[in-house]
Formats: structure tokens, C-alpha cells, sequence
């Protein structure tokens, strides 16, 4: 179909989604509420275009114009877009990379679901060894918070 496709072998898996927006809640029944990346056998690639994540417990959306992710075994290499925003992700059990960067005031709202911010250019950046241990830094420039 034009939402969805799929590729799947028994040591691969390729998904390509156009137009969908996913509705992601922790399971609270669940011992483990987090995907454990150092056990993971997976190998997953993920292209999308126009896909949205929707993390229901934070009221959160991260909107993207394209996407694209590959899960090799115990590492995740994702890169994204929205508008002149560009995400560049690697996370592994032992190393976390994000940066974002040329966020804008209209998606930077619309993740938040608050008018926070008016005008400016945002950059986000975070390192650490893990979803635990991490540093960031976030830069702004031309902006007023509301």
C-alpha cells in the first residue's frame, strides 16, 4: 500500500511507512518498560516520510518530513528531517550521540504542545554512555520564551 511496506527475511527486516503517525505508551504492566539495545538480535531498517511519533505518556509529538533508521544488532543509526531541522542519532549499550540541529520556534512548539518559544534557531546536542549517563547542551539564538 501507499502507507505501508515491508521486507521481511529471517536476518532482515525493512520497513518503509509514509503518512502514519504511531502512538507510543509505556506498558505498565511490562517489568521492563525500556528497550534493552544490548540484547537485541534485530536487524531493522526504517525509512518513513511524513511519520510522526506520538509519546502519549509525555504528551509529546517528534514529527518528522523524512526519517531514516537502521537497528544492527546492539546499535541504532538514525537520521531525520523536519522542515530545516536535521536529527542525527547513534545509541548502542555503551554510547549515546544526538544532535539537532536548526530546530525552529514552530516545531520546537509543536514537540513542547505549548506556544514556549517565539522566533529563534535552536541546536540540541547530548553524549553520554547510555540512556543513564549523558551530558547535553542546548543553544538559542533570536528568540524570546514565553
Amino acid at each position: 500500500s501507499d502507507t505501508a511496506s515491508a521486507k521481511i527475511s529471517s536476518d532482515n527486516k525493512e520497513i518503509h511507512l509514509k503518512n502514519l503517525s504511531y502512538i507510543y505508551r509505556k506498558h505498565s504492566n511490562s517489568s521492563n518498560s525500556t528497550f534493552d539495545i544490548a540484547t537485541n538480535t534485530q536487524n531493522i531498517s526504517f525509512g518513513g516520510a511524513n511519520v510522526a511519533l506520538i509519546l502519549a505518556d509525555s504528551n509529546k509529538t517528534l514529527a518528522f518530513d523524512r526519517v531514516e533508521a537502521d537497528l544492527k544488532g546492539n546499535a541504532l543509526d538514525l537520521k531525520g528531517s523536519r522542515g530545516n531541522a536535521k536529527f542525527d542519532l547513534y545509541y548502542s549499550s555503551n554510547d549515546l550521540n544526538l544532535n539537532v540541529s536548526n530546530i525552529d520556534d514552530n516545531y520546537l512548539n509543536e514537540f513542547l504542545q505549548k506556544q514556549a518559544v517565539q522566533d529563534g534557531v535552536f541546536n540540541l546536542s547530548i553524549k553520554g554512555s547510555g540512556l543513564e549517563y549523558f551530558d547535553g547542551q542546548i543553544d538559542f539564538k533570536n528568540t524570546y520564551v514565553k
